[in-house]
């Protein structure tokens, strides 16, 4: 331990970071790295900082390009001059911010904890820190990587859900303490298809619904893109959620293609569908997760095919225990495919800061997109770290998303009362499907379920 210490300092006092410069310097030097650790933005751009909060871009259709017109010799055709149809959306962007407090108490504590650490190790010889200022500035870092890594966080929960759900509802369950909006996209409805490949019970138990076929159903879309040469396109991406891919390439149908793809000769009997989805299943196990995944991307002619795993972490406060704890929640939605154009569908609109003086101490993040801002209450003698970083996933080419919803839950209701009709109530088929249910009054002996 540093025998020269003398006293307990600010860390930014005991770093010599008193300026925009120094703070800069020491983000760059340790934190900036941390902007692009885990991000995942895939099909994104950022689009030019502007002033204001309001995201505006231009969609444009396809033109299917007319013939001339045949005359006799002496007649001249009509003029008919060209129309392109021209969109334009507007969205509101959203701020996000990240508070980071260090106070007296918690330097304190700190240090005593330091102490009995630095004993320990020296009875073995060792000591964790060499002066107290490399574990202050240690525990600088710690502290403040908290900032880019939640706004790497919320990014990929923005982009995720833009992709996923075409749009983003924030909530009390994922945006405590914070606004409460639903961010639409302007996919159009006809572009999302409901079409059920298995179903999950609420204990997740899953079921194949026997009679899709996701391969068939993929194949399809996308040789019905490339060729069409007015609203279609070449290069196409396929994307989903790595629970909704392992869980589908289970289905009988895909099992039994790939069968078929190591016996050939099956597939001149129809009897040997179980036998070839036998056979794929086998094979599903020895397959290594890429090989599986390149299988699965020639089958639905798709040039790419991108398996998300992002999981983002939602703080709340737990109200018996008082307690912050962290919800997981997948970035990319489960029981969602979505088909669409490879490379840029999206511009991530974001909002210049408002910096303050230069008597402040702040320092510049994502590029100049965001700031972190230094505050220090001499009074509480408490210092502070607030950073702003307003970002939104927009989806530039909304008219070439196409979604598939290909699951649902189900889960029993418990002394179901009432109309089941009316209350939206499901009964499940021999099939495994779930049909609406038509009772008027509940059945006695019968299950009903609500659908999530």
């Amino acid at each position: 331990m540093d025998a020269r210490f003398l006293g307990l300092e600010s860390m930014f006092t005991t770093l010599g970071i008193n300026s925009a410069k120094t703070f800069q310097m020491w983000y760059n030097s340790g934190l900036k790295e941390r902007e692009t650790q885990d991000l995942n933005i895939a099909g994104c751009q950022y689009a030019p900082a502007q002033a204001d909060f309001t995201a505006e871009f231009l969609e444009s259709t396809g033109v299917i390009k007319t013939m001339a017109t045949i005359v006799d010799l002496n007649s001249e055709p009509l003029a008919r001059g060209k129309e392109v149809e021209i969109k334009k959306h507007e969205f509101q962007i959203p701020r996000q911010k990240v508070k980071v407090n260090f106070g007296e108490n918690d330097m304190r504590k700190q240090i005593i904890e330091l102490n009995k650490a630095d004993a320990n190790a020296r009875l073995g010889g060792n000591s964790p820190y060499a002066t107290v200022r490399d574990f202050i500035a240690n525990h600088l870092y710690d502290s403040l990587a908290e900032i880019p890594d939640q706004h790497v966080q919320r990014l990929n929960f923005l982009r995720g859900q833009m992709f996923g759900k075409h749009e983003v509802t924030l909530d009390a369950d994922n945006n405590q303490s914070g606004i409460a909006l639903t961010l639409k996209s302007a996919v159009p409805d006809g572009n999302i298809v409901t079409e059920q490949w298995y179903t999950t019970d609420d204990v997740g138990t899953v079921t194949y619904v026997e009679s899709a076929d996701p391969i068939l159903t993929l194949k399809k879309k996308t040789r019905a893109l490339r060729n069409d040469h007015y609203h279609g396109y070449r290069n196409i991406t396929v994307e989903m959620n790595a629970s909704t891919f392992f869980t589908v390439v289970e289905h009988p149908k895909v099992l039994q293609k790939l069968g078929y793809l190591v016996r050939p000769e099956f597939e001149l009997v129809t009897s040997n569908d179980s036998k070839a989805q036998a056979l794929g299943k086998q094979k599903l196990l020895s397959m290594s997760d890429e090989l599986l995944k390149e299988w699965f991307k020639e089958a639905i002619g798709a040039d790419e095919l991108l398996i998300d795993t992002t999981i983002v972490g939602a703080a709340r406060l737990d109200a018996s225990s008082k307690k912050f704890v962290t919800d997981a929640i997948d970035a990319f939605p489960v029981g969602v495919v979505l088909v669409r154009p490879s490379g840029i569908v999206s511009d991530i609109f974001n909002v210049t800061p408002y910096r303050p003086d230069a008597q402040a101490i702040y320092t510049n993040i994502f590029g100049g997109r965001g700031i972190i801002e230094y505050f220090y209450n001499a009074r509480q003698r408490e210092q502070t770290w607030i950073s702003e970083f307003t970002a939104l996933p927009v989806l530039t080419r909304p008219g070439d998303m196409y979604y598939y919803n290909v699951t649902a839950t189900y889960t029993p209701v418990v002394s179901p009362t009432g109309n089941p009709k009316t209350q939206g109530y499901y009964e499940k088929q021999s099939d495994g499907t779930y049909v609406p249910s038509t009772d008027t009054s509940v059945q006695s002996g019968k299950t009903y379920y609500t659908k999530s």
